[in-house]
């Protein structure tokens, strides 16, 4: 994925971290490893595909439900939502079975609604790229 740099000072105004790599006569970017900003770190992900229009406008917090379930990002058009599961935070409802539980409900709503679901955490979040450029290639 290769941005200009025009694009990524327009990211960096949207106060989200990242790092240039040279490459080419553009510039290539690679997103900082860090747990506290990881969900951040996603938010430019799709910023920048949407921005290179490798992927369509997405929606942040989408409400998909009567039940008041919202997805972290999704895209209504297609149905694909994309949910980051914050396991490592001190905070997380995530890890209490409670909070595991609701999840499973939502996730269960959703695909029983024709949604498709791409899940992440601090581990796995830099494969949004390839994985939702892929899934609109296959459209």
């Amino acid at each position: 994925m290769n941005w200009k740099v025009y694009d990524l000072m327009m990211l960096k105004q949207k106060e989200l971290k990242f790092t240039v790599q040279a490459g080419n006569p553009d510039l290539k970017a690679k997103v900082k490893t860090s747990e506290s900003s990881t969900k951040d770190d996603m938010e430019l992900i799709l910023m920048a595909l949407e921005k290179s229009k490798a992927i369509p406008k997405y929606t942040k917090e989408f409400r998909f439900s009567d039940r008041k379930y919202r997805f972290d990002y999704a895209f209504p058009e297609y149905k694909l939502a994309i949910e980051y599961e914050g396991l490592i935070s001190e905070k997380s409802g995530h890890t209490t079975l409670k909070g595991y539980t609701k999840d499973c409900d939502k996730y269960n709503s959703a695909t029983l609604l024709g949604w498709k679901i791409l899940r992440y955490t601090a581990l796995n979040y830099r494969n949004i790229a390839q994985d939702v450029e892929l899934f609109f290639r296959k459209l």
